[in-house]
């Protein structure tokens, strides 16, 4: 493959595009997911019809124009870029990740730096205990495999530098960045009435500052969780009743409540359901969540599905089964 023709592959692409499980492609297309048996399958975003099946990978790292890269595990981690349209590999020379027989590899993040994908791995033997961890430089252009030794840089707080930021379900409190610049949920306690706000920034320009209140007034402490997601244009905020409603006691009526990060305007109202299980993503018109049940009177392990839900009406669009254990973990040989 030409160097031009990667570059084509990459326009336009500025971030992996996340649904649970799996990745999307730039165009809102479609969805790609690993296979329940092994491989990977693309299904229509739209519909959720099978597309293709490919045995020749088995994780999705990063959907590119007419391209998908992907991952296969083994004593190697190899990569490979397989076309959009029929799954079949793209002839590409990519260098592979060298890992111990004895462990898992498990993908932590992934993000774009220019034509490099860094990809954030830990090692782990059988059980708990952590071998190694560290991140690794794939250049989508020349195919080699670096590791990444750039120091993480430091976030730029701007404008919500001495202001309470909101902590996450993960007990975190950090900016985040999105395709603008930017963004970080600020708790406003200094007036009559509390609120959450959303600040959006680009770092250097304090001219490109914007603020939007989300939710006003805020319930009382615990019953409005921010899960954040790896899409980082969204905002999804887990908002319960903090005194009785209905006859129902606090915390028992819950809804999803899904902002668009560069307008600040409320794209989604949802009522939880059971075994919905965080991070969430939204990718054209379609709102996906994975969600975690079983089929009744069968005795069996309970079943991880893809849930698509049109985000106009609400309504379910579709559903896929995903395998049991985790999309982001490459077991070695």
């Amino acid at each position: 493959m030409r160097t031009a023709d990667v570059k084509k592959m990459l326009r336009g692409v500025t971030a992996p595009r996340f649904v649970p499980g799996g990745v999307a492609d730039p165009a809102g297309e479609r969805v790609y997911l690993p296979g329940t048996r092994g491989g990977i399958d693309a299904l229509d975003l739209a519909t959720g019809a099978l597309l293709w099946h490919s045995d020749s990978a088995t994780l999705p790292l990063l959907g590119l124009n007419g391209r998908l890269l992907a991952a296969a595990g083994g004593t190697r981690v190899s990569f490979f870029l397989l076309g959009a349209g029929d799954g079949g590999v793209v002839p590409f020379p990519y260098e592979s990740i060298e890992t111990p027989p004895y462990a898992d590899w498990r993908l932590t993040a992934t993000r774009l730096d220019g034509d490099q994908l860094v990809l954030s791995w830990r090692l782990a033997a059988t059980g708990p205990t952590l071998l190694e961890e560290g991140a690794t430089r794939l250049d989508l252009v020349d195919g080699t495999v670096t590791p990444d030794t750039e120091p993480t840089a430091a976030v730029d707080p701007g404008p919500v530098a001495g202001l309470t930021l909101f902590r996450d379900a993960r007990a975190q409190a950090v900016p985040w960045a999105w395709e603008g610049g930017l963004a970080a949920l600020v708790s406003v306690t200094g007036d009559e009435i509390r609120h959450l706000d959303l600040y959006t920034w680009r770092p250097g320009k304090n001219a490109d500052r914007r603020v939007f209140t989300l939710v006003s007034p805020l319930p009382g402490a615990g019953f409005l969780e921010h899960h954040p997601s790896p899409d980082g244009d969204r905002v999804y905020l887990l908002f319960c009743n903090d005194r009785e409603k209905e006859g129902r006691p606090m915390g028992s009526v819950c809804q999803w409540l899904v902002f668009t990060v560069a307008d600040g305007s409320q794209r989604m109202v949802f009522d939880t359901v059971p075994g919905l299980q965080p991070p969430l993503a939204v990718v054209g018109d379609r709102l996906f969540y994975v969600q975690f049940g079983s089929i009744p009177g069968k005795r069996q392990l309970p079943l991880r599905r893809l849930q698509a839900v049109d985000v106009a009406s609400r309504e379910p669009a579709w559903s896929h089964v995903l395998p049991q254990q985790p999309a982001e973990r490459l077991v070695a040989a």
